[in-house]
Formats: structure tokens, sequence, C-alpha cells
């Protein structure tokens, strides 16, 4: 086992300076949560109260795991074990000086999650934020964005507001609900526009939004631009210039391909030479168009006929001849994805009818989103971007800092940030409003304060909770607010067996881009360098299976996992890209005797013990409901027959005798319908019926616990709100783990 110091070891030294701010970017497994314990633990040392470190991270399990790992080294001093032994001694003592008691208090440390950090915020300020008494928060806000949608586009007396409905509807060809929809969509994300429409259409500036379009369209570009060598490019619009010739007059000339193609050679004529001008988008269209298929890949040189320009005669063969060639000399990897993003560009003129709909927009929106802090006020819930947006409006009145900014900022010294890569533009804005006023330098020498993010670009995963990698790379040149920051690397792996950090390297640089692109959230790849010596054998096998059949995957995958346990492995994982590639995977392991652990895998609605209690609670709460009765009937505590159901339908006297239970059951139910709690009375009859007696094992009792846990939080005076919409509601429940799994 190689025992060396890492060779990152002197950044690692660094980022332990309680005097200095640090940006330090740390790659998969190079000890990103111990260096956040160490940096904790040096800063505990110094501190006059616990408290005044404030470490946020961005789930539970993070901000538990660095808690648990702050106690366990505080700990183990006095064991003898554990790690940071000096510097958790260096915290003790300071505990014991300040008479902290951290070990008997450990909530005195405070590590947790951006969005429980908000909503403490909020708590103390319940004026200034409108929330008054702390509402529930809701992950899936939906049916409150669509109440806000209707009441915001609803008739009113103020004719700028009739005005921007009009503009809207007419956009729209009248279509209420789709109008509805868009505005609820918006609403969701509404933490990311919400700051630019303060001042409704009246202080939108069409010159600083069209500057916008054409700096995004720039940037584009100019990317695309590397992706050509020159001698590739100029013989690119030498073969333009001669396919739209060739396509001018014909039949071919009303295609698509051939308008873009014989536009971009006018172009090219006029002196428009492709560049980072957005005045050459029509040309880089057209080579789009000669070079990529219309699904955006790179053309066949098979596939070069007169369709495209090359008419298959003896004058062009030399120019369908060079277009072969250029194709082939294209990298087919990075060259088609960056040339197609040209057709997606927008215009970087707004067009005067787009104007119009924008400045209704601007008026639209800020009155949905006061719209829907009325609904969420009348249900007693907010979902987490209002918790986020109240909390910075807590931080901030008008532009002077409120009280409680005034207060964090006297009680917190030092701020650590975890997972910075997966920060959003409102974060980065909290973390800039909480250090505001901050005194800082490079050097150390400002006021104490300092702040400590730490992060890994190319591993940021929540871009659908409008995390934006590109804050990292802005972080790392300009630094956050007024506080300048250190940039550290981080490059040792000490997870991965050295075979493996190798393969990771040599395939991840060439799945990465060579250059970052930070409007698309793309970084360059960083190597790293493996702690652990290599291991014997393949660190990677690839085994492809392409168009394979379900059943054949499943099998290769239930032997491979056999072959693992054989050979010694304690942990086997499993990783696919949806639940539905599990569907015959997990069958397959069963009955190879394997058990897997899972989480959020099989949703609990379609596992047969549920299903079978879904349609007893649907026929206790609804007797008109034939086709629950019909599963009832069906399901293993009465196990009636199909003939059987078919004579008890047309009314047949003759009635089976488990038949006749399930009845006395169900008329014993009903009349405690509303008198008792909803699980009493769906578990009661469900005991009654032998449920139990009827479960293959103990993963079907689990399932059984699981769905009447769900009938809790549900219950509604002992019914629900609407028993029709039970799937729905059960569409994000999952199976829990098995016992033995």
């Amino acid at each position: 086992m190689t025992s060396h110091l890492p060779k990152d070891q002197a950044a690692r030294e660094t980022a332990l300076d309680p005097t200095k701010s640090f940006i330090v970017q740390a790659p998969a497994g190079s000890g990103k949560t111990e260096l956040l314990t160490q940096r904790f633990l040096t800063l505990l040392a110094g501190v006059k109260q616990p408290e005044d470190i404030v470490a946020i991270t961005f789930t539970k399990k993070a901000a538990a795991e660095m808690r648990n790992r702050i106690l366990d080294a505080l700990r183990g001093v006095r064991s003898l074990k554990g790690p940071d032994p000096l510097l958790a001694a260096a915290a003790l003592k300071r505990d014991k000086e300040l008479d902290w008691q951290i070990l008997r208090n450990p909530q005195r440390l405070r590590i947790q999650t951006i969005d429980s950090f908000n909503a403490a915020l909020a708590r103390q300020m319940p004026l200034l934020t409108r929330l008054g008494a702390q509402p529930a928060i809701v992950e899936d806000a939906r049916d409150h964005f669509l109440d806000a949608a209707r009441l915001a586009l609803e008739p009113h007396d103020d004719t700028t507001h009739g005005e921007a409905v009009k503009a809207l509807h007419a956009h729209l060809d009248g279509d209420l609900g789709r109008a509805r929809e868009l505005i609820a969509s918006m609403l969701r994300s509404r933490d990311q526009w919400i700051w630019h429409l303060a001042g409704g259409a009246t202080a939108l500036s069409r010159d600083a939004l069209e500057a916008a379009l054409d700096r995004a369209v720039r940037d584009e570009l100019a990317l695309i631009e590397t992706a050509f060598g020159d001698n590739e490019r100029a013989q690119a619009l030498d073969l333009l210039q001669i396919a739209a010739s060739n396509l001018k007059g014909t039949d071919k000339a009303g295609s698509e391909s051939a308008i873009a193609i014989i536009a971009a050679a006018e172009a090219a004529a006029a002196g428009v030479a492709p560049s980072g001008d957005p005045a050459s988008l029509p040309v880089w269209l057209g080579l789009s168009h000669l070079l990529l298929t219309g699904g955006g890949d790179l053309r066949s040189p098979k596939g070069i006929n007169v369709g495209l320009g090359f008419p298959a005669d003896a004058a062009n063969k030399p120019h369908k001849l060079l277009m072969q060639d250029l194709l082939v000399r294209l990298d087919p990897a990075a060259f088609p994805e960056r040339l197609a993003r040209v057709r997606i560009l927008p215009p970087t003129k707004y067009s005067e009818d787009h104007w119009k709909l924008l400045g209704a927009l601007a008026d639209l929106l800020p009155r949905a989103v006061a719209a829907l802090e009325t609904v969420f006020a009348a249900a007693g819930e907010v979902d987490f971007a209002e918790v986020s947006l109240r909390a910075l409006s807590a931080l901030r009145d008008g532009e002077l800092p409120t009280d409680l900014a005034l207060s964090l900022d006297y009680r917190i010294s030092h701020l650590l940030v975890d997972e910075f890569q997966d920060t959003s533009v409102n974060q980065m804005r909290l973390l800039e409003r909480l250090t505001e006023g901050w005194a800082s330098s490079m050097d150390g020498s400002g006021d104490g304060r300092t702040l400590f993010v730490v992060g890994d670009p190319m591993q940021s995963i929540y871009r659908f909770r409008k995390a934006e990698v590109a804050l990292f790379t802005k972080a790392m040149a300009q630094g956050i607010g007024s506080v300048p920051l250190t940039t550290l690397t981080l490059t040792e792996n000490f997870r991965s067996q050295e075979n493996l950090v190798e393969w990771t390297n040599a395939t991840f640089d060439e799945l990465f881009p060579a250059q970052a692109d930070p409007a698309n959230g793309a970084v360059p790849f960083a190597p790293a360098t493996a702690h652990k010596d290599g291991e014997e054998g393949e660190a990677v096998s690839v085994r492809p299976l392409f168009d394979a059949d379900p059943a054949v995957e499943a099998a290769l995958v239930t032997t491979l996992v056999q072959e693992a346990l054989a050979a010694g492995h304690e942990s086997v994982a499993i990783l696919v890209s949806a639940r539905t590639h599990l569907r015959a995977i997990m069958p397959a392991l069963k009955a190879a005797g394997i058990t897997p652990r899972v989480t959020d895998i099989e949703p609990l609605r379609e596992r047969p013990m549920v299903r079978d209690l879904v349609a007893l609670t649907r026929a206790l709460l609804h007797r008109a409901d034939r086709t629950a009765w019909l599963s009832v009937l069906r399901a293993p505590w009465c196990g009636a027959t199909l003939e059987q159901l078919l004579h008890l339908n047309k009314g047949s006297n003759s009635i089976n005798p488990r038949i006749a239970q399930v009845e006395a059951v169900f008329t014993a139910a009903r009349a405690q319908h509303r008198r008792v709690p909803l699980k009493r009375l769906v578990e009661g009859a469900w005991l009654a019926l032998g449920g139990p007696a009827c479960a293959r094992d103990q993963e079907d009792l689990a399932d059984a616990r699981a769905y009447f846990a769900f009938l809790s939080e549900h219950d509604v005076a002992g019914d629900l709100d609407d028993p029709a919409a039970l799937d729905e509601l059960m569409q994000e429940l999952y199976a829990p783990e098995a016992p033995d799994a």
C-alpha cells in the first residue's frame, strides 16, 4: 500500500490557513470532505464561539457526514485515534478554555443544507419576508403555479394589464390554456428572472438585451470557429459556392438545405466570412447544412449527391472527391456537435412583434409572482424557490442591509461552502450578501473573516436546479462579492487504484471539451493522480450489447454480479440510466438468490401487494367503483375465478363462501368510514380478510407497511380528498428496501 504524501500536499496545507479565503477545485476522490473537516477544526481553535463558523452543503447526507467527521475527530483525540489529532487537540483545548462543551452539545456546530439555511433566515424575519408562521415546503407546486397564472390572466381594470393579456393571447392564437401553462412554467423558474423584471416593462432596455444576445452569439460562434482548421474552413467555403451554383435553378433548390446553402454562398460572395461576428450567421448556417445531416451528424462521404449540389457528372467529380476528402478529415466527435449549435442560435435583434410580446410578459410575470404569493398564503405552502427569495429579501431592504444582515455580519466569522459547482445565481447572490462589507485580502491582512468554497466543476449535476457551473470559474477569477479568493487545486485521488485513474484520465480527456464553455456549463477535464497502487487485471472491462434483448442483458448482469461476489468483492454496484432498465434485471437477480439494496427504484404502486391494497382502498371509499371491486375479489384473500365474477356480475344468487366473507368484512368496515383514521379502516379490513397470510415474503409485508404510512399522511377526516387521484398521489412513492437485501 502506498504511504507517500500526496503530490498536492502543499495545496492541502495552504488550505488550512485560517486568515485567508480560498476556492478549491477538488475532483472526485480527492478528499474534499476531509479537507473541509480539517479546515473546520482549524477554525474552531481560533473563534470565540463555535457558532461563528457556518458550513453550508447541498444535501442532508453531506451535512451529516461532515458533522460526524468533526465529532469523530474530536472524540478520537481522547482515545488517541481518529484523523487530525493535532487539529482536534487544538480545537478541544479551545473548547475547554471557553467551556463550549461541543461533544455534549453537537448542535452548536452550524453545518446545514442551503435550503435549511434559507429557511432559518426566513424564520428569523417573519414580517420582513412576509412568511409569518413557517409554511410547509412542497417539492411540486405545479397546481399553485397554475392557480397564480389564472389569477394573473383574469380581466383587470388596469389598461396596461389588459393590453399585455391581449398581446399574449394574440401570440398564442387565443389559446388561454396554453398561456396559463406557459406562465406557470415561468413561475417555476422565477428565481432566475424576477430580479430583472422588478421595474416592469418600462425598466427593460432593448439595447442592453440585444447587446446580451449579441455577446451570447459571438461567444458561441467563437467556439464554433475553433472547431475548423484554417485549411478546412477555406475548402468548405469553396465547396459551398460550388454546391450553391449547382443547386440554383434546379428542382432541388426548394429544400431546406439547398435554401440555406444558396443564401450562405450569396452572403459569402458579398464579403461576409464565417467568423465570430453575428452577421456571419447565414454563412455558418449554410456550412452546417452542407457538412451535417438534418439530425446534426457529420455527413457520410457516400451521401454526397445531386441533392446537396454535387451531380454525378464528369465536370463535378473532382468537387465531389474534394467534398468527400473534407468530410474524412473533420473530427466526427467534436466537430458536428459544435457546428450543429449554429442552427439554434437566436437573432441578435428583436422584431417589433417580439419586443411588444416581451413587454407584455414583463408586465404579466411580476403580477403572476404577486398572485403566487397570495396562493401560497392561502394554502400555507411554499416551494424552495420562495424560501430562497424570501431569505434574500430578509438580508436587504432596498439598497441597505437589514437588521438581520447586520446581525449575521457580526455573528459569522467564517463561511464554508461545499459542492460549490452546484451553486445557482440566487445562491451566489446569498453568499454575496452574507459577506457584504467583509474586509478581505489575498494576503490574509483583512478583518479575520474568511470564505472557503470547495467543489469540482467536472461534477456539476444540478443544472435542473438552476446550478450554473460558470459561477465557479467566475469566482476563481473575480472572487465572490468583496472577498478575493486564492485558487487551490487538488489532484490526488485516494479512492481508486492507479489503473482505474489512468483509464479515466485517458477516456474523459477525450470526452470533455478542450476549452471552457461557460454559457453551456462545459469545462475541460482535469486529470488526477492515483494515491493507491495499481491492481492486477483489467481496471475497466467493456461489454457492449447493441440492441440486446432485456433478458439477455439481465442474464449477463446477473452472471457478472455472481462472478464478482464469488471473487470476494464485498459490494457490487449496478448503475442504470433509468429505473425502467431494471425491470428485467431485478427479477433475474432475485431468481439467482441475490436481493439487491435499492433506493427509489421500484414504484410502490406497481408492487403486487400494494396493487391489491389500492383496490381495497378504492372499493371501501367508493362502493360504485366496479373495477376496484373486481380487483378485490380476484386478490389472493378471496381468489374468485373469472367464471364466478361473471356469474356475480349477472346477478347470480349462487355466492362463493369466500365472496360472502369479503362482503361481511366490507359491511363492517363501511360502518367505520369517516369515523376512524383511514389507515385503521383499510388495515383493519386487510387483516380481517387475511391479507398478511397472502404475503409471499417479508418484502410484501414491508410494502404494506409503507402503503399504510402513505395513507396516514394523506388522511383527511378518515377519507381522501380525491380517491380517483390515488395513483397520482403515489407517483413519486417507491418501495422500501427489502428486509433481506
